[in-house]
């Protein structure tokens, strides 16, 4: 059943899904989506569905509206969030209806087994020759960042460094990337490599990742260049202080400080073991933090293990 914005008010459609819910003595609901716990979320609210589970991902906090209290007090049993980042953001603008203890982390994890077995084949990479490779890997959205790592490029270049940045990726953002590359006088430097479906490929093909996003739900591109043991620089932002050990995976820069992010990635350019020693430290903190069969464990234990909620009674149901 699609559930649009407006589902919320289609008494049809609500008593359809509590019908159902009810009809099939379902015991559980994971809930995805914004319209999703709204209109669902009141059907298996209804229906005494013992276990409501909202999953969010989202590193931007709910708005406080009426619903949206409404939803996080009565609606929802648990909330599982994919950051600390996250748990906090929902607590800034509904703490008031939902306890802390009702949300619970499960970060995102990688299948080491699966990602260390990729084919390396089907991505044709550029040959750096000589140069450090600064990379990054995301979707082109102004939410990536790009300026600001244009402006590294650039800052980089005015030093002397022998380098190239490959960017990975497509968005809305292409054409806009490439007049500031052309701009900042950087078209020797950067390269753009378009959509690639290998990841490993490229992350094993880079020598640092760099990643100004001005804010992440959860840095999954970090852990992939970890788990490849790649130094990161990164702004200190949302999640990314949870996944990146500030000084020994990676560097940490105040948002917007250009000049101290291009000094971090400079140390990085200049010196190959500093590279290395980062690296070797990500590539065991990925794999022993951020497994995914860890992850799958946390959420099957809040998913199906004892209500620890907040009570809340069926007579509250609205009908």
């Amino acid at each position: 059943m699609r559930l649009s914005g407006l589902a919320l008010f289609n008494k049809k459609k609500i008593k359809k899904l509590r019908d159902f819910f009810v009809s099939h003595q379902v015991e559980i609901v994971l809930f995805n989506g914004s319209n999703d716990i709204k209109a669902g979320g009141q059907a298996a609210f209804q229906a005494q569905v013992p276990r409501r589970i909202y999953w969010r991902g989202i590193a931007l906090a709910p708005k406080n509206s009426w619903i949206n209290r409404r939803v996080f007090r009565d609606f929802l049993t648990d909330v599982i969030a994919n950051s600390e980042e996250t748990k906090q953001l929902i607590l800034s603008t509904l703490g008031k209806v939902i306890s802390p203890e009702r949300i619970h982390v499960v970060y995102n994890g990688i299948n080491f087994d699966d990602f260390d077995n990729q084919a390396d084949i089907g991505e044709v990479f550029p040959d750096p020759g000589d140069k450090i490779v600064i990379g990054n890997a995301a979707r082109l959205t102004p939410q990536k960042n790009f300026k600001d790592l244009i402006l590294v490029a650039q800052e980089l270049k005015n030093r002397g460094r022998n380098f190239e940045v490959w960017i990975a990726g497509e968005g809305a953002q292409l054409e806009q990337i490439r007049h500031w590359i052309k701009k900042y006088n950087v078209e020797d430097n950067v390269v753009m490599l378009g959509f690639i479906s290998n990841v490993k490929a490229f992350m094993e093909r880079i020598d640092i990742l760099v990643f100004p996003s001005l804010w992440e739900g959860f840095g999954f591109t970090l852990v992939e260049a970890m788990a490849c043991g790649k130094p990161i620089v990164a702004y200190n932002i949302s999640s990314n202080p949870e996944i990146v050990v500030h000084g020994q995976t990676g560097v940490l820069i105040q948002p917007g400080d250009i000049a101290s992010f291009t000094d971090a990635v400079d140390e990085f350019v200049s010196s190959p073991e500093q590279c290395q020693l980062f690296g070797e430290k990500g590539r065991e903190h990925a794999r022993s933090q951020f497994n995914l069969s860890t992850s799958v464990d946390r959420f099957e234990l809040y998913v199906c293990g004892p209500l620890e909620s907040e009570n809340i009674t069926s007579t509250q149901a609205t009908t």
